[in-house]
């Protein structure tokens, strides 16, 4: 570590790029550092530590975990089905221990299909959801930017009243680019962390 320390001391203090075969030698040195000190003072093996555990809520840690699993058996398209689920799992529980007023789907029936038109009708109804499903991230905290990222790189969800969730790709996801899966992993930590502060 003492190395390491030098190298990073003279890196940030007086501007010393370090070379890259000193770097090439330290890291599976502070690997082994890391290992060794996670087990001894921890109780944890390094390889075991998921940012999974830093969700409280067991169903969302869990499929968050079935997401990691996934990814490393390289099916990404369960990887992201999982993510989509741990976050709608954490969306719904904040919706219900939530004190603050979200906004409720509108129910478009000011004019009937005759006047409007059944095709006009769908489409202002379909704005005026995704307006309130704006609001709503905005109001829990959640980058509705990032948050439409992960909705067109998850597949779309339907959960039953029983548990039950129907999966539905728009898009093959043997095609997804693989670093996606560490956008919306990242993004679903990240949002049940802001979750929790709720």
């Amino acid at each position: 570590m003492d190395r390491l320390n030098n190298v990073r001391g003279a890196f940030k203090h007086k501007g010393i790029l370090p070379n890259a075969a000193v770097v090439a030698d330290l890291l599976p040195l502070t690997r082994s550092f890391c290992e060794e000190a996670t087990e001894i003072f921890l109780g944890i093996k390094y390889n075991e530590i998921s940012l999974a555990d830093l969700i409280s809520n067991d169903r969302a840690r869990q499929v968050l975990k079935e997401a990691e699993m996934a990814m490393a058996a390289k099916d990404i398209g369960k990887a992201l089905a999982s993510l989509g689920i741990a976050f709608d799992v954490l969306i719904r529980e904040a919706v219900k221990k939530s004190d603050v007023g979200l906004v409720e789907n509108f129910n478009f029936s000011y004019f009937s299909e005759q006047e409007l038109g059944s095709q006009a009708r769908r489409e202002i109804s379909d704005g005026l959801k995704q307006l309130s499903d704006t609001v709503n991230m905005l109001v829990l905290g959640i980058d509705p930017i990032k948050q439409k990222k992960f909705s067109l790189v998850t597949p779309l969800r339907s959960h039953t009243a029983s548990g039950h969730v129907q999966i539905v790709w728009t898009r093959d996801p043997e095609k997804i680019d693989p670093t996606a899966y560490d956008f919306c992993y990242r993004f679903v930590v990240e949002s049940g962390l802001r979750l929790l502060a709720l």
